[in-house]
């Protein structure tokens, strides 16, 4: 290579103004409580206490309005001394109205045609999971509904009944409406529709993950390893693609196959795994029109998985370092991708993190998958394409980058680019996690 073939090549690799499309990756995850917000939300407890219940809520409803911003309407009418509010809760809303004696609040599933037996013995089933609210029907409505005197419910209490009606309704809407043809959606009009080569994008790679893993699978005879490359796949996709409605049901049921059901004693993953992959092929058998229904973006107030310290988290990174290395061992890298993944993907599904964490794992998420990302619209690409490795310069600047933006943050964080294998995708994915792994990201 000559010279000046040299310095042109540093130069292309160099970062430039680049096209960030706004994807939302994973779920939304509880957010960190500022000094002001815990003030608030202390007031409110201390009013309660006090015997001004009514003041209390309007103290609570400004705590929740800093939580949630445009996703919390409140109103209080000074006339009635009434205070309303309306929750974004994904492709629900929740309705209340609170006076000095009653609290009531309300979420509106679907409207129906005809109240079959099934419908009425599958809501009344569920009615019994709840610790506050219940399954109700009105004027050919569905809700879930909660009703009490205000002295009996605290801010605090009513913030874990609030989360409940929240939850369940934005989780069982679509489920309901697929399981039963009387029943008809309502009130989705805050569901934010994803630009059209978004949508497709993400149906072009659920079915080519999916079948990755169908053909991964048959490269093994070890029960164990085959359903980590299934649980891979499924944290994989709830994280990158971040399904809604029927299909992110469908996804979190067949991660229920293994949570619920596995058990070592019964040396039972051979049945497991053929339970996950048989789901698979349901999915597989979808339309692109029917897994699209559930690709769309939405707001939300009430965390889906809660925070973990960076501590913990990269103790859970250790404890799996050990399934890479028997790939590593063995011989099997494509195998060490995956287990990466997996061990990434584990942590983004069960619970939250830093948004420095957050960042950098989208630039490990984004070199094993450029094609996913080529396809959203990213425009920086971190593998060469040529010879299909880690475009090392490109990606160290983006780690430097993102090491910067948060060095007011945590003044003691570095990550050692130096330590990367940029020769394999495979050992980039694992000296990565490893520097991950290290970084200093106090609580």
């Amino acid at each position: 290579m000559s010279f000046l073939s040299y310095i042109f090549d540093r130069v292309s690799d160099k970062p430039h103004t680049r096209r960030r499309p706004e994807i939302k990756f994973g779920r939304f995850a509880e957010p960190e409580e500022t000094d002001e917000m815990a003030a608030v939300r202390n007031a409110a407890d201390k009013l309660y206490k006090e015997g001004d219940f009514l003041g209390a809520y309007v103290s609570f409803f400004e705590y929740m309005r800093m939580q949630g911003g445009p996703a919390v309407e409140i109103v209080f009418n000074e006339d009635t001394q009434m205070l309303h509010f309306d929750i974004i809760q994904g492709s629900k809303i929740v309705k209340g109205a609170i006076t000095a004696g009653e609290v009531f609040t309300w979420a509106d599933i679907a409207t129906f045609d005809t109240l079959d037996v099934a419908l009425m013995r599958s809501l009344l089933t569920q009615n019994t999971n709840f610790a506050y609210c219940k399954f109700a029907v009105y004027d050919n409505i569905i809700s879930l509904m909660q009703r009490c005197p205000i002295k009996d419910m605290s801010p605090g209490a009513f913030n874990e009944m609030l989360s409940e009606i929240a939850l369940t309704s934005d989780s069982v809407d679509d489920v309901l409406v697929e399981q039963f043809p009387s029943l008809h959606p309502i009130n989705t009009e805050n569901i934010i529709t994803l630009p059209q080569n978004e949508v497709d994008a993400k149906i072009k790679f659920i079915r080519q993950w999916i079948g990755n893993a169908q053909q991964q699978v048959l490269t093994t005879a070890d029960d164990a390893t085959k359903t980590y490359i299934i649980l891979n796949t499924i944290f994989k996709i709830l994280y990158l693609i971040s399904p809604e409605g029927s299909l992110l049901h469908h996804f979190r049921q067949i991660y229920s196959i293994y949570a619920n059901g596995y058990n070592p004693e019964e040396r039972n993953s051979p049945e497991i795994n053929h339970k996950m992959l048989a789901e698979f092929d349901e999915i597989l058998k979808k339309t692109d029109e029917e897994l699209g229904v559930s690709i769309y973006k939405v707001r939300a107030v009430f965390p889906e998985i809660s925070y973990m310290s960076f501590a913990e988290m990269a103790e859970s990174f250790n404890t799996h370092f050990r399934l890479i290395d028997t790939c590593i061992d063995s011989g099997r890298f494509d195998l060490v991708t995956t287990m990466c993944e997996y061990t990434a993907g584990l942590n983004h599904v069960h619970h939250g993190m830093p948004a420095a964490a957050q960042e950098l794992l989208l630039i490990f998420w984004r070199v094993l998958n450029q094609d996913y990302f080529d396809a959203l619209g990213f425009d920086d690409e971190f593998v060469n394409t040529n010879t299909e490795t880690p475009a090392a310069i490109k990606i160290s600047h983006e780690i430097d980058a993102t090491i910067k933006k948060y060095s007011k943050a945590y003044p003691s964080l570095t990550f050692n680019t130096a330590n990367l294998d940029f020769g394999t995708l495979a050992g980039f994915a694992y000296t990565f996690l490893k520097e991950f792994a290290v970084l200093e990201i106090p609580d």
